[in-house]
């Protein structure tokens, strides 16, 4: 499929696959955030209208730090979003146009015990960060900034679960209240 064929595709299927591959699953979806699905199929789009939707390029804001490169990856988060931060993230090799997509992170997107759960949340990521870091710090590869590293993480996992103790010691932990 080149990148001006037409496809049938809804925008959740775009955000789960690269734009190369077929997307038929959607085909039987009969609920699209978009409302472009319906039970009979999807929008039609121009292939290029679909990376660009993929790339970010649609509703997605490129995450900008002081501190983050853009040399080999390049992480989009949704710019319109719910519940005060965004959910949906997408990490990009940073190799200009025909770059591939590496990962999606799906957060949490509402309060646990009104939406349920529907998707990981900051502690998992910093776990698994944390999880990497240990198995450098047994190799070859052990070093002090490893160490430190490790040592910071945790520390934002303490007060994170300061925060969440504190939500439940005002019972309103899982809720989408102050």
């Amino acid at each position: 499929m080149n990148k001006y064929n037409k496809v049938d595709c809804c925008f959740d299927c775009a955000k789960q696959f690269n734009s190369n591959l077929c997307i038929d699953s959607c085909r039987t979806r009969d609920n699209c955030d978009m409302g472009w699905c319906s039970p009979g199929g999807c929008k039609e789009f121009e292939m290029k209208e679909l990376q660009n939707i993929i790339k970010g390029e649609d509703n997605m804001k490129k995450l900008q730090h002081d501190l983050l490169t853009s040399k080999y990856t390049e992480v989009y988060h949704e710019e319109n979003f719910k519940f005060n931060a965004p959910h949906y993230f997408e990490v990009w090799e940073a190799n200009g146009k025909e770059s591939s997509k590496l990962a999606i992170i799906n957060f949490q997107e509402g309060a646990i015990k009104e939406v349920g759960i529907n998707g990981v949340n900051n502690e998992d990521l910093i776990a698994m960060v944390i999880c990497r870091l240990e198995h450098f710090q047994k190799s070859n590869f052990s070093c002090r900034d490893n160490e430190v590293a490790i040592t910071k993480l945790e520390e934002a996992l303490l007060w994170l679960r300061k925060r969440t103790i504190g939500r439940e010691n005002r019972g309103v932990e899982g809720k989408y209240i102050k």
